[in-house]
């Protein structure tokens, strides 16, 4: 997929091990850095900003670790759009894509926009959706060749996961879903509430997340400051 120093786009806020794992595959990480006011994601103008002759993929988190952020299709589309055009690889981790809030969608990068599908691997797992961590189980789809070539590193790496866990996890993918939409309702309640309450802070700044289980907020301002009898 990329050469030695090939570039990376991981838009941040990041979960850390991504930049990690594109320097241990001999690439450069390239970082556009969403906003609060752009609820943290990266716009449009943030990718075409980054893209460089050496560009050759971006991999991003969608709904996002650790800020909550989440492409709406439209947003999604509009960066695929940029992404088709710059003939780049995409690596979409999607393992949140069941925990979306506020009626909101979690759109796969791999079907927004004709001729994404060729171009996207799709990550994905059981660990989060389905409070199964420790099972160890994820998947991935995209292009053969490149699913040939991670199974072949992977059968080395890792070995294989034990049958019960895989199993279970078809269990849980196929099952009828009820236990993810509790799950999904509770975390929620528990974000709506954690929301109000950061807003009350003098000084935090934060917007709602759309997905996921985190809450990323600014507090600049709040440094210093006396809260209670505490600083």
């Amino acid at each position: 997929m990329i050469e030695p120093g090939d570039e990376v786009i991981v838009p941040a806020p990041f979960w850390a091990s991504y930049s990690d794992l594109v320097l241990i595959s001999g690439g450069v990480p390239v970082h556009p850095a969403g906003t609060l006011e752009t609820r943290w994601k990266m716009t449009p103008e943030l990718l075409r900003g980054a893209l460089t002759p050496k560009t050759r993929a971006v991999l991003i988190n969608s709904p996002n670790n650790p800020t909550g952020a989440t492409y709406q299709p439209a947003e999604a589309a509009a960066l695929a759009s940029i992404m088709i055009q710059a003939d780049l690889t995409v690596i979409a981790d999607e393992i949140y894509d069941r925990l979306v809030y506020d009626g909101g969608t979690a759109v796969s990068f791999a079907a927004v926009l004709p001729g994404m599908k060729e171009r996207t691997i799709a990550i994905n797992g059981v660990s989060k959706a389905y409070a199964m961590t420790g099972w160890r189980i994820g998947f991935a789809a995209g292009p053969a060749e490149l699913i040939e070539g991670m199974g072949r590193y992977q059968a080395q790496a890792t070995s294989n996961p034990c049958s019960i866990s895989q199993e279970a996890a078809l269990a849980a993918i196929t099952g009828e879903g009820s236990d993810v939409e509790r799950m999904r309702l509770a975390y929620e309640r528990r974000r709506d509430q954690v929301v109000r309450a950061l807003a009350r802070v003098p000084g935090i700044e934060l917007a709602s997340p759309e997905g996921a289980f985190y809450i990323f907020f600014r507090g600049s301002q709040a440094l210093g400051r006396a809260i209670g009898p505490n600083r």
